[in-house]
């Protein structure tokens, strides 16, 4: 399980005030800190990468 942290306490305050006004940002960084990599909705790799 992952844990959000932060720098200072400005930056915290700014994050909480922003996760109090976004109500649906609570439940997906919950859902993220529990399995991020299937909750993220990104989809897997399948094969090699190529260099460019």
């Amino acid at each position: 399980m992952y844990k959000i942290t932060t720098r200072n306490k400005k930056v915290k305050k700014i994050l909480e005030e922003y996760i109090f006004l976004k109500k649906s940002i609570k439940e997906k960084i919950r859902l993220l800190q529990q399995n991020s990599r299937k909750e993220s909705g990104a989809h897997p790799l399948h094969g090699k990468l190529t260099k460019k």
